[in-house]
């Protein structure tokens, strides 16, 4: 399954391992037609090297980027590669 989303400007605090962390929601469609939500932690290149592109991609206000080593994000994702 694909998804296309975009981003509103609707935050949502949610709950991960007792830490609240604000969330935005997207809204899309899958590649079918179904309209979805999604509750995005964060989006991080995979190479810190395309940061500033991808920050350009985004609504100005829409993303944060740098930091990550020191965030739940970054946190949650090593946790989750190394599962």
């Amino acid at each position: 399954m694909k998804i296309t989303i975009e981003p509103t400007r609707e935050l949502y605090n949610a709950r991960i391992n007792d830490t609240v962390v604000p969330v935005r929601m997207w809204r899309g469609r899958t590649d079918d037609g179904i309209e979805i939500e999604a509750y995005l932690l964060a989006i991080a290149p995979v190479n810190a090297a395309n940061g500033e592109r991808l920050r350009t991609k985004f609504p100005t206000g829409s993303i944060r980027i740098g930091g990550w080593p020191g965030t739940v994000a970054a946190r949650l994702r090593r946790r989750l590669m190394a599962s």
